[in-house]
């Protein structure tokens, strides 16, 4: 059932002036923003509600194109829930580090008002401080029901982690600790946000065959006493009554008398992240689960039963400026503009480099000298390009070295002309005029698809010796057991670079003043989850829009264009269902993934789902 949350509250509103003062968003897009927060609000838990419900009933879904916008959503709810008395905000901030850290960073930045409460989860090895912790849950609770405050003195505790089971267990350990001295967490109204929540969250040993498991995966039993109902073990173990059925194929009358002194299953077998991510559910009395993700499709093709299993939710409006799968893959004469077919040739022998490579790079220095010219590094902005070969970071060292030795070519033959302007002695390198030949062919394509550049002079030319010698070449994997590098964007002194790798540049990550990506990894296995969330171009780029290029193989590009559609219809009817049917559930609702080729997809990884029927249909 919705309420009416307060929509003026004092974080909120600062937190949307900060947008259109700091941030300068469209009047139109803070409209749709605050219309999203207060719909996703409304569907949460009334933390003034008195009567706390089952623990793991309210699971709502927050829907959001790629790179449209999704962790400013989250910030947003989180500024209205602290209005609304919600005194515990807990964002899980994907599983690969450099998007936990880029999250984290951005939420520290945007919610630095007073009162939040910080508390920081630490890694491996590192404990929390749990004494001090239950202090400031006590203090919280304390001034809540102090009349001597106003609203916007009360504080609220903000968590912002690592999607990881380790980091998960000492969440837990948190209210199991409060529970123990003392603190009821039904004084503490929740949200918990999952970003990323169709990837890590999900349980992936639904389909396993495998018969023994670790202890923090393996099945739970209880054996029936006699009194014992269906209901009252239920809330025991702080599980679904639908699920307890579920697991034991018991109907909705039946009656546990003759199974007494039978064992009955509480939980199957379980991976490990997603039964922390219950586990920590079972420890909050009253709180609201967030699903946020651009690719939902996990999530409706899981068991109904499931504790992620949404029951409603809300499809984010995209910014006014927002370029996405539509856009580059729907309409023809932009895709004309923005992709490039890497040859089949270029990839068919994996130990020579492609000469596509080559033109590629090119074409971003072009774009880098423009920025130079308009002085956009003083204003901390970036400018980068993605080469994404392969999952496999033995082959990014080879491609980083393939790069690096277009640049460094390029440096020695512009530095050579630069060298014979300046002094009429000097040698001009043999490889300099077809090298010009190349760029002047960059230039004239760039300009064919409307992108503005200075005349062809020696300007020009400085420029882009300029943008050579200024081009960082980042090797952006976990190599060697180290973490994927972290990049301070418009802060560390560099404007231009070049990424090369493979996870680490896919879900979630924003890559900022993306205009070149080189995408030569196959399609695989044709997940369309997977595949679509590798397009980090999509997303916000008016500034520089005319020098995106995308470089797909030509099954990549038709794959994209039949996702994009899939993806854009099933959204579409997502917004139908919810739009006619306010008060209905999710979980009445059967999806239906339609476009060209759709049968042919797979939707997600085959293991995260087993009761469920996919029915496939082929037409013309």
């Amino acid at each position: 059932m919705q309420w009416k949350p307060k929509v003026d509250g004092y974080f909120f509103s600062k937190f949307l002036n900060n947008l259109k003062s700091k941030k300068k968003f469209e009047p139109e897009d803070i409209e749709n923003l605050k219309k999203d927060t207060t719909d996703i609000i409304s569907k949460c838990i009334n933390p003034s509600d008195k009567n706390s419900s089952e623990r793991l009933a309210s699971t709502n879904l927050v829907l959001g194109y790629i790179q449209s916008g999704k962790t400013t959503s989250m910030e947003s709810v989180a500024c209205m829930a602290r209005d609304n008395a919600y005194k515990l905000i807990i964002l899980l901030s994907g599983h690969v580090t450099n998007l936990a850290e880029q999250t984290q960073d951005r939420v520290y930045k945007s919610l630095n008002m007073f009162g939040w409460k910080r508390i920081e989860v630490p890694g491996k090895g590192e404990q929390l401080d749990y004494e001090d912790i239950i202090k400031k849950l006590k203090k919280i609770i304390e001034v809540e029901n102090d009349d001597l405050f106003e609203d916007e003195e009360k504080q609220s505790v903000l968590i912002v982690t690592m999607k990881h089971h380790r980091r998960l267990d000492k969440i837990v350990k948190i209210f199991e600790n409060a529970q123990e001295n003392g603190i009821d967490t039904a004084n503490l109204p929740t949200l918990i946000i999952d970003d990323e929540a169709d990837h890590y969250s999900q349980d992936s040993l639904v389909r396993t065959r495998r018969r023994t498991f670790p202890s923090h995966n393996s099945p739970r039993m209880h054996t029936v006493e006699k009194g014992e109902t269906v209901e009252s073990i239920a809330e025991k173990y702080c599980i679904g009554e639908d699920t307890l059925r579920y697991l034991n194929n018991l109907e909705k009358n039946d009656s546990l008398e003759r199974l007494i002194g039978d064992k009955i299953a509480i939980e199957r077998a379980e991976s490990t992240t997603h039964r922390r991510i219950k586990r920590l559910r079972q420890a909050l009395k009253k709180h609201t689960f967030l699903a946020y993700t651009a690719t939902p499709l996990a999530q409706f093709l899981i068991s109904t039963v499931n504790h992620l299993s949404p029951k409603s939710g809300t499809v984010l409006n995209p910014g006014k400026n927002y370029t996405g799968a539509k856009y580059f893959f729907r309409q023809s004469s932009q895709q004309r503009k923005h992709t490039r077919e890497i040859p089949q040739e270029d990839i068919q022998d994996p130990s020579i480099m492609p000469e596509s490579l080559r033109f590629a790079v090119r074409l971003f220095i072009l774009g880098v000298a423009v920025g130079f010219k308009n002085r956009e590094a003083l204003d901390g902005k970036s400018r980068s390009m993605l080469v994404h070969p392969s999952v496999g970071v033995k082959d990014h060292g080879k491609w980083k070295g393939w790069v690096n030795s277009i640049i460094r070519d390029d440096i020695k033959v512009f530095k050579s002309k630069l060298d014979s302007i300046s002094n009429n002695n000097s040698i001009v390198d043999i490889s300099y005029q077809s090298t010009e030949e190349e760029y002047k062919k960059a230039y004239k394509d760039l300009t064919e698809r409307d992108a503005k550049l200075p005349d062809w002079n020696n300007d020009s030319i400085k420029l882009i010796y300029k943008s050579l010698k200024q081009t960082d070449v980042t090797l952006f994997n976990a190599d060697g057991g180290s973490s994927i590098p972290i990049i301070s964007w418009g802060e560390d002194g560099v404007y231009s670079r070049i990424l090369v790798g493979g996870v680490g540049l896919e879900r979630g990550y924003t890559v900022k003043g993306l205009t070149v990506s080189y995408l030569s990894r196959n399609v695989g296995g044709k997940q369309q989850d997977t595949l679509l969330q590798r397009a980090r171009f999509f997303g916000y780029h008016i500034e520089y829009q005319k020098f995106i290029q995308i470089y797909l193989s030509e099954n990549l590009q038709k794959y994209f264009q039949q996702i994009s559609q899939i993806n854009n219809n099933f959204l579409k009817s997502i917004n139908e269902f919810l739009a006619k049917h306010p008060n209905k559930s999710f979980k009445e609702w059967a999806p239906i993934f339609l476009g060209s080729d759709a049968a042919k997809h797979e939707l997600t990884r085959k293991g995260l789902y087993r009761s469920k029927s996919l029915s496939r249909y082929r037409a013309n």
